[in-house]
């Protein structure tokens, strides 16, 4: 299975065809006017986002990113992984979450939580499956496909604006670019999914706290 061909199923499977089931509907109720907009925020969530985690998290059993295997860089001792790895996650989801403020100002409240199960549901995929599988694809595959192809700044900046375009949530996407360019930026520093992992893990967990539409 080539590079190409299982980025592209992956693709139709993590968010094409629950784009179709979840997202569309959503649109197709407005009679194709404006989104209304707390729509902006949670059209077809939380089961589009519960949906890509676990598809992305299916297919990351196929293959094996080129960072993990790749990288002859020296691994530094366990607790300074963990505490570059925390450092860039609370510096991206500061500046994130300062952004989503700016962005969200105009919206009345916030959406009505879904039940108590899903929201347990949501918060272990955001934190422990999320994580792991979107930056297996996003950095692990993506980047490092077309950081060959573009070079790193050139990848870093296409890769966080399809995982921004990708979360579906318009108010979202500035947020989501700066998480996503700094996770591809820490991946390419280290040659290592593991921080950008933990990274993300403390992102989605800081704004779950926030609130559980919020969560990348």
């Amino acid at each position: 299975l080539s590079t190409d061909l299982y980025i592209l199923i992956t693709f139709i499977l993590a968010y094409l065809i629950p784009m179709v089931i979840f997202i569309l509907p959503d649109w197709f109720l407005t009679g194709g006017g404006p989104l209304p907009r707390e729509n902006l925020l949670t059209a077809g969530q939380p089961w589009f986002y519960l949906w890509q985690a676990l598809a992305l998290a299916g297919s990351s059993f196929i293959r094996t990113p080129a960072t993990a295997s790749a990288s002859k860089i020296k691994k530094p001792a366990i607790h300074w992984r963990i505490t570059i790895g925390l450092l860039t996650g609370l510096a991206a989801w500061l500046l994130a979450a300062f952004l989503y403020g700016l962005l969200s100002t105009p919206f009345p409240g916030e959406p009505a939580p879904p039940s108590a199960i899903l929201l347990a549901a949501l918060l272990t995929v955001s934190i422990l499956i999320a994580p792991w599988a979107e930056e297996r694809f996003f950095r692990g595959t993506l980047l490092c496909r077309w950081k060959t192809r573009l070079g790193s700044t050139k990848a870093a900046l296409l890769s966080a604006a399809l995982f921004a375009t990708l979360q579906m949530r318009p108010v979202l996407w500035l947020p989501a670019f700066v998480v996503g360019l700094a996770l591809a930026f820490l991946t390419l520093r280290t040659q290592r999914l593991s921080y950008a992992i933990l990274a993300h893990a403390l992102i989605n967990l800081l704004f779950f706290l926030l609130g559980w539409h919020l969560v990348m």
